[in-house]
């Protein structure tokens, strides 16, 4: 065989050599991505909501929540939606529902009944405003009564509190804020709070736990029964959580 003959042959062996490694990295990328999609299996949805946003952690929590492609349900403040529209908007374009948490966050079971009014009012106004169309209302505290539930109404909101509290506004460990996050059961609503550092912590932990159980990250949605046990804590007022319809 001539010189002029062996280099082709030599070339062509380098270059077979040269792609296994390639070929290798793409079945492995292949394996992990159809990995991630087995695991993606739903037996469940629960619904990750998160409490008194816009803050100047919303984009720490948005971009931790497109990392991890998923949604969530974000009950914002009307106060800090008029100071932080573009926060909203970005909450809006990530594909997350954006809902009504009141104009500055009181007891509404201690105020008038026309502040309560105010409060819903003024809030849906801003999040329309800023490109928002609120269906669900949560009450601070998860404190109401007739007359709130009477606004809500007049307002076109429903009203949802949450199955699961993981108490991340308080002096939680991390490690209890996931613990707390993984009692929720299929259909729940777990709740948490923009703004809280612990929280941006824990939030991938929860979500490999949910992931490992089969639950799946879905939006709240209309239930045919009232949920309404003792505990004023665990009322979800005819809601639950479903798989996203887009």
């Amino acid at each position: 065989m001539s010189k002029k003959a062996l280099v082709p042959l030599l070339t062509g062996a380098t270059l077979v050599m040269m792609a296994l490694p390639v070929v290798g990295a793409l079945r492995g990328e292949r394996a992990a991505a159809s990995d991630a999609s087995a695991r993606q299996v739903c037996s469940g949805y629960v619904a990750l909501t998160f409490d008194d946003g816009p803050t100047p952690m919303t984009k720490d929590l948005l971009e931790l929540l497109e990392k991890h492609h998923v949604r969530a349900t974000l009950f914002d403040i009307g106060k800090q939606v008029e100071g932080r529209p573009e926060l909203v908007k970005a909450q809006i374009h990530a594909g997350h529902a954006v809902e009504n948490h009141t104009f500055t966050h009181p007891d509404l079971t201690k105020v008038s009944s026309t502040q309560v009014a105010d409060e819903v009012t003024k809030t849906n106004r801003a999040l329309r405003d800023a490109g928002a169309r609120p269906t669900w209302f949560r009450a601070p505290y998860g404190y109401t009564d007739d007359r709130v539930a009477a606004a809500v109404r007049a307002a076109g909101l429903q009203s949802v509190l949450w199955t699961t509290d993981t108490f991340d506004w308080k002096d939680s460990s991390v490690s209890e804020v996931v613990a707390r996050a993984q009692e929720v059961d299929p259909g729940g609503i777990i709740l948490m709070h923009d703004g809280e550092r612990r929280t941006l912590e824990a939030l991938p932990q929860i979500l490999d736990g949910l992931a490992d159980r089969g639950l799946c990250t879905g939006r709240i949605v209309p239930d045919t029964v009232d949920h309404a046990p003792k505990d004023w804590a665990t009322n979800t007022f005819r809601a639950k959580a479903g798989p996203w319809d887009d």
